[in-house]
């Protein structure tokens, strides 16, 4: 999805190879389910490959670690849970390189369903749900609590935004006598697991929560058509804030027929003025604070509550030691192995 592909492969039959005219620094030279193999791109636009690579998807977590263990497997990224990580990476053999990540993971809100139609009680969901201790088991410190959708560092974010809190008690008073909600998630065992422990908290706090994990092509429908309470959704790379846009702006509501994904149906107007002021101007300095903005509002507003963002994490054997993943997870430095 990455590398740009010439237009006139893009209308033009399939090779019956099935290879691909790309730019990247690889070419596809054969291809089955679940396996695909790479070599060095004899065209490509910056750094070139050196070495063919194989690709092969492994669904089971623990068959991609004892593919790790028995030596099977070069580089592992984002492939083993944060619960394995400590007991891999201690074995001879295997190294584990991690760094922070630009990503996020939030929940999201139906805006437009009760009780979340209320800004009250999306700040009382927000306070039963303890992130840090989240991070530190689930995650194994592997992941940093989010004070907002974009990553610390990030040019268009600000330093002394304020910090959603932890605080059962605000929580009770607010979530007392609602009605049995339902959290979706993916079938992924480690979201599966994520949902699960938000769930028990926000039961804690006087919110019945029930966990429903589904396929990720029927979560994304549901979501679409605004058949949900509550979800957890991770945006992987959060790079360019324009992206926000199509997330939140209201003209991005599901079925409104405008662009974007609005999944939380935030139909907030300045909100929509400081991502269109945003999106039009080249000065940074004004989109910097346009994001600030933005920041401060829906901060207030919590649409979605940001959790956490997760390391980066690949698994290594000795051959690929050199190996790095980039803030935004891509896999470029394959190619100077």
């Amino acid at each position: 999805a990455l590398g740009p592909v010439a237009a006139a492969v893009g209308f033009s039959p399939p090779q019956p190879d099935g290879t691909l005219d790309g730019l990247g620094p690889y070419q596809v030279s054969a291809g089955q389910p679940g396996e695909v193999r790479l070599t060095p791109a004899t065209h490509h636009a910056g750094r070139g490959a050196r070495r063919a690579a194989i690709l092969r998807t492994v669904r089971d977590e623990n068959a991609r670690a004892l593919r790790l263990l028995a030596g099977r497997t070069d580089v592992a990224p984002n492939a083993i849970g944060p619960a394995l990580i400590p007991a891999l990476a201690d074995r001879e053999g295997l190294f584990l390189v991690a760094r922070p990540g630009a990503n996020v993971t939030y929940l999201l809100f139906q805006n437009d369903r009760a009780p979340f139609d209320r800004t009250r009680v999306r700040h009382a969901v927000a306070s039963a749900i303890d992130r840090a201790l989240l991070v530190q088991t689930l995650f194994a410190g592997h992941a940093a609590v989010a004070d907002w959708l974009l990553p610390p560092g990030h040019w268009a974010t600000a330093p002394g935004l304020p910090r959603l809190r932890h605080d059962v008690a605000s929580a009770r008073a607010a979530l007392a006598g609602e009605r049995e909600v339902t959290l979706l998630t993916s079938t992924d065992r480690l979201r599966v697991t994520v949902a699960r422990a938000i769930a028990q908290m926000l039961g804690d706090a006087g919110l019945p929560t029930r966990v429903v994990s589904l396929e990720l092509g029927v979560l994304l429908g549901r979501l679409d058509a605004g058949d949900f309470d509550l979800a957890v959704l991770q945006l992987p790379e959060v790079t360019e804030p324009n992206l926000l846009a199509w997330f939140f702006h209201p003209r991005g509501i599901p079925g409104a027929g405008g662009q974007g994904r609005n999944r939380a149906r935030y139909r907030s107007a300045r909100a929509a003025e400081l991502l269109d002021l945003a999106g039009a101007s080249p000065d940074r300095e004004v989109r910097r604070r346009a994001y600030v903005a933005l920041a401060h509002e829906m901060l207030r507003d919590l649409p979605v509550v940001p959790l956490w963002h997760e390391d980066q994490l690949a698994l290594l054997s000795p051959r690929a030691r050199e190996f790095s993943p980039s803030a935004e997870g891509r896999w470029l430095s394959l190619c100077d192995l």
